[in-house]
């Protein structure tokens, strides 16, 4: 008589191809996560960057167009009152 033997132990190759593939897929998974996470904190980095840029340089500008508003009043004391009420909008 032959002997009966478990479907697994009969075909034993496409369940180990089977594990195989599945390994891949989640390796696969895992490393299109990380990439996906690296390229969000790459951007994230970048725009951060270009927003405290941004900031820089219209602090600078409203700086200089500061000092250039109490210079004037400064050499003109009859329009002072009219540079604050002007800086005071």
């Amino acid at each position: 008589m032959s002997e009966i033997r478990p479907p697994l132990a009969r075909r034993a190759l496409p369940w180990v191809l089977g594990a195989a593939f599945l390994v891949a897929i989640l390796i696969a998974i895992y490393s299109m996560i990380g990439m996906r996470e690296l390229a969000i904190d790459h951007e994230r980095d970048r725009l951060q960057a270009f927003v405290v840029d941004q900031i820089a340089s219209w602090e600078d500008a409203l700086l200089n167009d500061l000092g250039d508003q109490l210079e004037a009043a400064a050499l003109v004391p009859e329009q002072a009152r009219l540079r604050q009420a002007r800086l005071r909008k």
